[in-house]
């Protein structure tokens, strides 16, 4: 019995509530302890009944501190230590404090709405409409840094709960003794009227969850690259192929089953007059943006970036995107004349990427399918500009079509197209043709991604390459 009351205590308080029981089922006894004789009227030892008594003070007296816990207000307390083992100094794990919870909302299934002034940094967290104002404080003379923020309104969702102006946060980041990388410190108080056990849990599961996607926010990112190698009589130069790729694929969506995105921003000169600056991909809700393009004589590349990482871009849950796609004279051209016509084009699509954890094999899969079949497609656009295929009946079923051959055509540089001349093409059993309807990802051009795959894929644990 003495067990059960010092392992009672020493639950965790915010989980008290959890495990609490109404009073009168966790008696031993309903009537008083029994001492002396009647306890050996009762053939009960009068130390085991001394027992039950002080379990069932206990049971009560706590039962009685977890619903006032539950129910009462009271003073949130939450701080959160956390090593960020991967920044050179305070102001780079500052910066991504700043990027990716106070503007990208730190994981978590919110929307953070801008409104930065001079003075300091205010934001708008929807849709439960709180407001909070943040100011960066840096001494010249320290290596660390501080920033504090205040809730200036609770919005409509904890107005009757918090208590004005009770609010006060801080978030220090302090470098490492003796190694690389820096300690943030988050610190997070308030005054709650009511359900101070609720606010006390919520507190320290969504600063949780900010922290570590600050943290994971810098760690070593995983390394997308697929290469492949253009063959056309109608590429120029690598500047005429990326003109190509940059209506294709940033103006049309590159042969994906998906409807296309929604431009804006100023036209871009580098491309044929379709594409913009930035794009907008729905579903899922993905804002991308060409961040820059350069050249040189035998290579020209861009910059794009995934600007609202999170959850608003479900299924590709990721902290942070950036990739980068470079093309070059091919290696195999041999030094050719270009003005001729006949050169051909080396493709090379670095994409870097910090999924979210739990989600990362799911994400890669994905990254990895849509990027590989845009490359795909590109390889047959180049190759076969123009060119159809055309979707007829089945095999063995022509007369079930009324003498119909064709039922019209698709673009041979889309997804769709390659299904079907896929089909088109295949000389397996029924029965294997048949499986394959279970087997999605194995539909149109598909392959291995090794040296015998015309486009060559792999992921590494590495940042892009300079």
């Amino acid at each position: 019995h003495y067990l059960l009351v010092f392992a009672y205590y020493l639950l965790p308080r915010s989980t008290a509530f959890m495990t609490r029981r109404p009073s009168a089922r966790i008696h031993f006894h309903k009537t008083p302890p029994l001492v002396g004789n009647d306890a050996d009227a009762n053939n009960l030892p009068a130390d085991k009944n001394l027992h039950s008594s002080i379990y069932r003070f206990a049971k009560s007296s706590s039962d009685e501190e977890s619903e006032s816990s539950w129910t009462d207000g009271g003073r949130i307390s939450v701080t959160v230590e956390k090593d960020i083992p991967f920044v050179f100094d305070a102001d780079t794990a500052k910066e991504a404090w700043l990027k990716h919870h106070w503007r990208g909302g730190g994981g978590l299934p919110i929307y953070v709405s801008q409104k930065d002034n001079n003075e300091a940094l205010r934001r708008v967290i929807m849709p439960i409409m709180m407001e909070e104002q943040a100011l960066v404080k840096k001494d010249e003379d320290s290596p660390s840094t501080l920033i504090e923020y205040t809730v200036t309104k609770p919005g409509w969702a904890f107005q009757s709960d918090l208590v004005d102006n009770s609010h006060s946060s801080s978030v220090s980041f302090v470098p490492l003794e003796n190694s690389s990388g820096c300690k943030m410190i988050w610190n997070v108080e308030f005054d709650t009227i009511r359900f101070r056990g609720l606010y006390q849990a919520v507190t320290e599961f969504t600063i949780g969850t900010a922290s570590r996607t600050v943290v994971e926010s810098l760690s070593t990112p995983r390394l997308l690259t697929v290469q492949s190698t253009f063959n056309s009589t109608s590429l120029s130069s690598p500047i005429e192929a990326r003109k190509e790729w940059l209506e294709f694929v940033w103006a049309r969506g590159g042969g994906l089953p998906l409807p296309p995105g929604f431009l804006r921003g100023e036209v871009l000169e580098e491309g044929g007059g379709s594409a913009k600056r930035s794009i907008v991909r729905v579903p899922p809700l993905i804002v991308e943006t060409i961040l820059s393009t350069d050249s040189t004589e035998d290579s020209t590349e861009l910059m794009y970036e995934v600007e609202n990482p999170g959850w608003l871009t479900f299924p590709f849950l990721l902290h942070t995107h950036l990739a980068r796609v470079r093309f070059s004279r091919a290696s195999n051209d041999g030094g050719g004349d270009w003005e001729g016509g006949d050169g051909s084009v080396d493709i090379k699509w670095e994409m870097e990427v910090r999924p979210f954890p739990i989600f990362a094999p799911l994400v890669e899969k994905l990254l990895e399918m849509a990027i590989t079949t845009i490359v795909r497609n590109l390889v047959v656009h180049f190759a076969d500009p123009g060119a159809t295929v055309e979707i007829r009946p089945a095999r063995g079923n022509e007369n079930l079509a009324g003498g119909i051959d064709s039922f019209g055509s698709v673009p041979n540089d889309t997804w769709l197209g390659g299904v079907l001349d896929a089909h088109l093409r295949d000389d397996r059993s029924t029965v294997e043709q048949t499986l394959s309807l279970v087997q999605p990802w194995l539909w149109g051009r598909t392959g291995n991604g090794d040296e015998d795959d015309d486009v060559m894929f792999g992921w590494s644990n590495r940042g892009m390459p300079l």
